[in-house]
């Protein structure tokens, strides 16, 4: 770090999350590491942030006239927090019904 700066900005990755680590050392010799300090370690604990799962499209095929056609919706949809996620119809089909099985 350049002379005089005594603080530094750590920034964790997109989704990081749990332990992270850096170290530093100091010297009283700037450029010619003469007696430099042991190493210090700073620790971090990322704490996870609950991000918006993400939903899959899905393509089902079926016939007209039928009695009706089962169709899985993949409750698993992207969560990278692993909570459990809620299926919620937000809008009708046109030409059909819909109802849980």
């Amino acid at each position: 770090l350049p002379r005089g700066i005594d603080e530094v900005f750590y920034e964790p990755d997109k989704d990081a999350s749990g332990p992270d680590a850096f170290h530093f050392s100091t010297t009283d010799c700037p450029g010619r590491r003469l007696r430099q300090a042991k190493d210090a370690v700073v620790n971090l604990t990322i704490a996870s942030r609950n991000d918006r799962p993400q939903a899959r499209d899905l393509r089902a095929n079926v016939t007209a006239g039928d009695e009706g056609t089962a169709v899985a919706v993949d409750v698993s949809d992207v969560d990278n927090d692993r909570n459990s996620l809620v299926v919620e119809l937000v809008e009708l089909p046109s030409f059909g019904r819909v109802q849980a099985a």
